[in-house]
C-alpha cells in the first residue's frame, strides 16, 4: 500500500505488518492500512506466512532429512519465521520500485504478529533487514525443540503426537499427507476451548538462545533497533466475552457477564500479568543490557456502544486487538457487532485518537522516536 506520490520524491518509510491469530490462523487481506498510508505518507507491506503445523513443527524426521542440505535453516522448526524473513528480504530487494526506502523499515504486528516481531528481533537471520520494531500485545515466550516435539504439561500438539495421529514416521511420510488430514490431526481446539500449541521454537540457527526471552538480556544476542512494546488495558476481556463459564449469551449477540465484579477483576489481574510479561519485564531486560531506545504504551478505549441488554463498553472495555482499528484507521473488526461497538456517537473522538496513534507510529517509523509526533 503506497500513497499516490510515492514515486515523486524522497523514498518513503516502510512499515511491514505481521498479522495475528495465535500463529494458527489469519491472513494479510483482513487488514487495510490505506488510511495510515495516506495520512502519514508511508508505505505499508502486509505479509502472509505459514501457520499451524506448516509454520512451526519440530520433528526429528525433518531434521534428519535436512542433514545433507547445504542450507542450515532447513533443519529449523520455525518455517513461519523463515517466511517472514523471506518477506523482509523481498522488501530489501523490491520496495524501491514502489517508492519505499529499504534502509528505513519498521516491523510491526499484533498478538501472534507481535510475538513474531519478537522472534525477528531475536533472530540473527533477520539482522539488517529492518530498523525499528513495534510489538503490539506480543509475547516473549518459546518452546524448546524437545518440548515442541515431545510435549510438556499443558502442550497438546507436540509434533510426535501429530505424526502418531497421521501414522507418519519419516519426512517423506509427512510430505505425502494431505493438508486436510494434517490439519485434522493438528487440534486447534479441545473440548470446546483452545489448546496450548507449539508456536515458536527456540532452535539454532534461527533462534539460537535457550529461550526467546533470554535473547534480550544481552545486546549481542538480539537485533538492537529502537523498539516500542505495549499492551491493551483490558486485554483478556476479548477472550472472557467468549467464555460460557463467564458470560450468558442469547442469540449470539446479547452477551452479559454472569458476575460483573468477578469479570472485571479477572480481566484486570490477567491483563496486568500480560503487561508485566510483555512490556515491563522485556523493557527492563533490554535496558539492563544497555539498550535504552525502548518505549512502552498502554492503549485504553472503552467507549463501545450498546445493543439492548449488552453494554459493549463494559463487556469488552479496551480488549485485545482493539488498537488495530485505530492504527489502521478502519473500524471494522468484529463483523456484525461493529456498528454497535464503534457507534456513530463516538465517531469524532475515535477519529481523533486514531490520528494520534497513526502519528506516533509514523513518527517512530520515520526516525525511531515516537515523541517526534508533532507535540500530541
Amino acid at each position: 500500500y503506497a500513497p499516490k506520490n510515492a514515486l515523486g520524491g524522497e523514498p518513503l518509510p516502510v512499515m511491514f505488518w505481521i498479522h495475528g491469530g495465535s500463529n494458527v490462523w489469519g491472513r494479510a487481506k483482513s487488514y487495510d492500512p490505506s488510511d495510515l498510508v495516506v495520512n502519514e505518507n508511508v508505505i505499508v507491506v502486509t505479509t502472509q506466512y505459514r501457520l499451524g503445523p506448516l509454520g512451526w513443527f519440530s520433528a526429528e524426521a525433518l531434521r534428519e532429512d535436512a542433514m545433507g542440505s547445504n542450507e542450515p535453516f532447513d533443519a529449523s522448526a520455525n518455517f513461519g519465521t523463515l517466511d517472514l524473513i523471506a518477506g523482509l528480504k523481498w522488501v530489501q530487494e523490491n520496495i524501491s520500485a514502489f517508492g519505499g526506502d529499504a534502509s528505513n523499515v519498521t516491523i510491526f504486528g499484533e498478538s501472534a504478529g507481535g510475538h513474531n516481531v519478537v522472534t525477528l528481533l531475536a533472530s540473527p537471520a533477520a539482522k539488517g533487514l529492518f530498523h525499528r520494531a513495534v510489538i503490539q500485545s506480543g509475547s516473549f515466550a518459546s518452546d524448546s525443540p524437545d518440548e515442541a516435539e515431545n510435549g510438556r504439561d499443558g502442550l497438546n500438539n507436540p509434533a510426535s503426537e501429530v505424526m502418531k495421529r497421521l501414522g507418519a514416521e519419516t519426512a517423506d511420510d509427512l510430505r505425502r499427507v494431505s493438508l486436510d488430514d494434517l490439519f485434522a490431526a493438528y487440534q486447534v481446539e479441545k473440548n470446546g476451548g483452545s489448546v496450548d500449541l507449539p508456536r515458536v521454537v527456540a532452535d539454532d540457527p534461527v533462534l539460537p538462545t535457550a529461550t526467546l526471552q533470554e535473547a534480550f538480556a544481552n545486546t549481542d544476542t538480539f537485533n538492537v533497533v529502537p523498539i516500542i512494546t505495549g499492551t491493551i488495558k483490558d486485554e483478556m476481556k476479548l477472550f472472557q466475552a467468549l467464555d460460557p463459564r463467564l458470560v450468558d449469551a442469547r442469540f449470539g449477540i446479547l452477551i452479559e457477564p454472569k458476575d460483573p465484579g468477578f469479570y472485571d477483576a479477572l480481566s484486570e489481574y490477567q491483563s496486568r500479568a500480560w503487561r508485566v510479561r510483555s512490556v515491563d519485564r522485556a523493557a527492563t531486560l533490554m535496558a539492563s543490557a544497555g539498550h535504552p531506545d525502548v518505549w512502552g504504551y498502554r492503549f485504553d478505549w472503552d467507549e463501545g456502544g450498546s445493543f439492548l441488554s449488552t453494554d459493549f463498553g463494559s463487556l469488552f472495555g479496551a480488549a485485545h486487538a482493539f488498537e488495530i482499528p485505530f492504527v489502521m484507521g478502519r473500524f471494522k473488526m468484529l463483523g456484525s457487532v461493529d456498528r454497535f461497538v464503534f457507534s456513530r456517537k463516538t465517531a469524532d473522538s475515535r477519529r481523533d485518537l486514531s490520528r494520534k496513534m497513526q502519528r506516533y507510529w509514523a513518527a517512530f517509523a520515520r526516525d525511531g522516536d515516537p515523541s517526534d509526533a508533532g507535540g500530541i
